[in-house]
């Protein structure tokens, strides 16, 4: 391939991709019941590792050499979560890519509580695109 079929980045796509990953931000901070320290937290913090997709599509986060939001065995899953009485929480530590939390809005009647310590990843998640998390409630710190 010669230099001449290679389009340089222009100042336009490069605004363009920031726009997108800060409309993806605010959308998915406002759909969300996240308190205002944890919104305030993300919006602060530099994003950290970057969104890839594993060979079926399903997304993790990658940082450096290390993986989050691996595959899940529905099966374990279920076998965690069939059973919790309706006066109890969910508490899943960490976000990674959100595949957990999703799975636990869906088989479970009661709230669901994801404590991620890390504000960054969680920003490069929330700017990778609409997360459809639905009432999951998500604090840092």
């Amino acid at each position: 391939m010669s230099a001449a079929a290679v389009a340089p980045l222009t100042h336009d796509s490069v605004d363009a991709a920031a726009q997108r990953r800060s409309y993806f931000l605010e959308a998915n901070l406002q759909s969300l019941p996240i308190p205002p320290d944890t919104q305030a937290a993300i919006r602060a913090a530099e994003p950290r590792g970057k969104v890839d997709l594993q060979g079926d599509g399903t997304p993790f986060l990658r940082v450096g050499g290390q993986r989050f939001g691996m595959e899940l065995s529905m099966t374990q899953v279920f076998g965690q979560l069939q059973d919790i009485p309706d006066d109890n929480v969910v508490l899943v530590f960490g976000m990674a890519a959100g595949q957990l939390p999703r799975i636990a809005r869906a088989m479970c009647k009661v709230p669901i509580v994801v404590y991620d310590p890390d504000p960054g990843l969680l920003r490069t998640l929330f700017e990778y695109g609409p997360l459809d998390l639905g009432s999951v409630i998500v604090v840092h710190g």
